[in-house]
C-alpha cells in the first residue's frame, strides 16, 4: 500500500523511449529480440490508447518490420502535436498520435540520435552521437547541420531553453547557441576532470538547466548556463539515463540504481522514489499534463507513477508559491518590474516581499493582499540590488515562504517617467472554459507579440504581432482544441516582457 508505482505491461521489456502525447496515447519505444523473430537491435513501436491496458504495433509499412539496427532513443512532440522519433540516424514522424508513421527520405548521420528538442517557435533540433546538430525549419522533412563552434561533434543530449537558447551535452562539456543554432559557444561548465559523457538534460519550468553526467551525477544551473553546482546530496547513482520536470519545475532522475526525486525548495536533496517497481535501470521517462511520471526499464516495461506532481511544496494545509520570473539575480534598466509565480491550489490571496537585504531585515515594499499572481513592483533607487519572496493564503490559513529570488535595477536617470511602460491586464473570464479577452495597453509605439504557452515553453498561439502604435488594445484566444490546464500570455514589446497566467477548466 506504500507503493510509489505501478507496473504497465509492454509486449517488449526493453524501453528505450517513452512518451505520452497530449491527446492521451502512450507510445513506448522497445529494442527486443522476441518480436516477430527479429533480431536484437531492432527498434518497435508500441501505441496504447487505454494507459497501457492494450498495446499495439501500429499496422504501417514504414514501421511494422522493426528498424535493423535502429533502436529509438529520442523522441519530440512539436506545438503542433506531431512526434518525432529516431530511428538510429533517421527520423520517422506521426501527425497522428503514433498511429501512423512516415519515414524520412535522407539518413542525418552515421552514428545515432540522441536527443530531439523543438523550440517554442517552431524549429526542431537533434544531436547525434558523431556529426554535431542538426536543425529542421519545415516540421522534420529536411536537415541542416549546424556545427559552429562545436569542438566535439560527438554529442549526447540535448535541450531547449523557455527563452529559445539550445543546449547541447557532449564529453565533459556543455554547448549553448542563442542564436537557434548558427553558433555555438563552450560554457564554462567546472565539470570534474573525470566527467564523462553528458547523457541527459533538461530544463524545469523555472528556467533551471538540469545536467546528467556520467560518473559524477547531476549539475545545475539557475543562471542559463554561466555557473553550475553539484548537486549530489542523496544521489547514490553516478549514470544518468533520463530527467524529467514536473510542471511544477520538480525533477526526477531515471539511473541504473532506480528513480531518485528533487523538490525545488532550496536545500532539498535527492530521494529515492522506487517503491513498488521491480526493475532498477531505468532508460527513460516522461510526464503528462498532470505532473504523471512514466519510466521505461531494461527488462521489466514501464512502470506510471500512482500520485501526480503539479503543486510546489506538498507539505502542509497552503502550499508555498513557486516563482517564475525573473529568473534569479536577473538585471534590468527599467524602473518598472513585474514579478510573476503560479497559482496554488486552494489559496486566496498572495503577498510579495521586496526587501533590500537578503534576510529581509530592510524591507522596501510589502504588497496588499493579492489574488493574482502577478505584482509591478516600482522602485525609487538609482542603483539597488533587491530580494523577493511571496506567500500564499486562505483566511487564517499562511504558507512558508517561496524560494528567495534576487534582482538588481540600475537606472542612470529617474528624474523623467518613462514614456512607454506597457502591461497587460487581467484576462477575462480567468479561469475559463473555451474563450477568454486579454486587454494590453502600449505606452509607446512597439514591435510586440502576444503569445499562448504551457509551461514547458511550448507554443500554441500568437494573438498579436507586429508594429503598434500607443494605446489599449484587446486580444481573443480561443482554447476549444487545447487542453484543461495552466498556460500563460505573454507581451513583448522592444524592451519589455508581460505574462500573465491562465486557466482553462474543461
Amino acid at each position: 500500500s506504500n507503493a510509489t508505482w505501478t507496473k504497465i505491461e509492454v509486449p517488449n521489456s526493453s524501453v528505450t523511449a517513452i512518451t505520452k502525447h497530449p491527446n492521451g496515447n502512450l507510445l513506448a519505444f522497445t529494442q527486443d529480440n522476441n518480436v516477430n523473430g527479429a533480431a536484437f537491435n531492432h527498434g518497435w513501436v508500441w501505441l496504447s490508447l487505454d494507459e497501457g491496458i492494450h498495446w499495439s504495433i501500429p499496422t504501417d509499412s514504414a514501421i511494422n518490420t522493426g528498424f535493423s539496427n535502429s533502436v529509438i532513443y529520442a523522441i519530440a512532440v512539436d506545438s503542433s502535436h506531431n512526434v518525432l522519433a529516431s530511428t538510429g540516424g533517421n527520423i520517422i514522424r506521426s501527425t497522428n498520435g503514433g498511429q501512423n508513421w512516415t519515414r524520412n527520405a535522407t539518413t542525418l548521420t552515421q552514428g545515432l540520435i540522441t536527443g530531439l528538442d523543438v523550440r517554442n517557435t517552431g524549429e526542431i533540433f537533434a544531436s547525434t552521437s558523431t556529426e554535431g546538430i542538426f536543425r529542421s525549419i519545415d516540421n522534420g522533412i529536411t536537415w541542416d547541420q549546424l556545427n559552429s563552434g562545436i569542438k566535439n561533434q560527438n554529442i549526447f543530449s540535448l535541450a531547449i531553453h523557455q527563452n529559445g537558447d539550445v543546449y547541447a551535452g557532449s564529453q565533459n562539456i556543455i554547448y549553448k547557441s542563442t542564436d537557434v543554432g548558427l553558433t555555438w559557444q563552450t560554457l564554462n561548465t567546472n565539470f570534474p576532470a573525470l566527467a564523462g559523457k553528458v547523457t541527459a538534460m533538461v530544463v524545469n519550468t523555472q528556467g533551471n538547466i538540469i545536467a546528467g553526467i556520467d560518473n559524477v551525477g547531476v549539475f545545475w544551473s539557475t543562471d542559463n548556463g554561466t555557473t553550475w553546482v553539484q548537486k549530489a546530496l542523496g544521489l547514490t547513482a553516478t549514470k544518468i539515463n533520463a530527467l524529467v520536470s514536473t510542471p511544477s519545475g520538480k525533477v526526477f532522475a531515471g539511473t541504473d540504481s532506480g528513480i531518485f526525486f528533487l523538490d525545488i525548495i532550496p536545500g532539498a536533496n535527492w530521494l529515492k522514489f522506487n517503491q513498488g517497481m521491480t526493475a532498477t535501470n531505468v532508460l527513460s521517462l516522461c510526464r503528462d499534463q498532470l505532473g504523471r511520471i512514466f519510466a521505461g526499464t531494461d527488462v521489466n516495461g514501464v512502470f506510471s507513477s500512482i500520485n501526480t506532481f503539479n503543486i510546489a511544496h506538498p507539505n502542509g494545509t497552503l502550499s508555498s508559491p513557486l516563482l517564475i520570473s525573473p529568473i534569479d539575480k536577473f538585471g534590468t534598466d527599467q524602473k518598472y518590474i513585474t514579478l510573476l509565480w503560479h497559482s496554488v491550489p486552494n489559496a486566496k490571496n498572495y503577498q510579495v516581499t521586496v526587501a533590500r537585504s537578503s534576510n529581509f531585515s530592510d524591507i522596501d515594499t510589502l504588497s496588499a493582499l493579492l489574488s493574482d499572481t502577478t505584482f509591478t513592483f516600482n522602485t525609487h533607487h538609482t542603483s539597488t540590488s533587491f530580494y523577493w519572496h511571496v506567500q500564499s493564503m486562505k483566511d487564517a490559513d499562511v504558507s512558508a515562504f517561496s524560494e528567495t529570488r534576487n534582482f538588481e535595477i540600475h537606472i542612470t536617470d529617474l528624474v523623467k517617467e518613462p514614456t512607454n511602460i506597457s502591461f497587460i491586464s487581467n484576462p477575462h473570464p480567468n479561469p475559463f472554459s473555451t474563450s477568454t479577452t486579454i486587454p494590453f495597453t502600449l505606452g509607446a509605439r512597439s514591435y510586440i507579440t502576444l503569445e499562448i504557452f504551457d509551461a514547458l515553453g511550448r507554443s500554441y498561439a500568437v494573438l498579436a504581432h507586429g508594429n503598434y502604435n500607443a494605446g489599449n488594445y484587446e486580444a481573443k484566444f480561443n482554447a476549444e482544441n487545447l487542453s484543461a490546464g495552466m498556460y500563460f500570455v505573454r507581451l513583448r514589446t522592444d524592451k519589455q516582457s508581460f505574462t500573465k497566467t491562465l486557466e482553462i477548466v474543461k
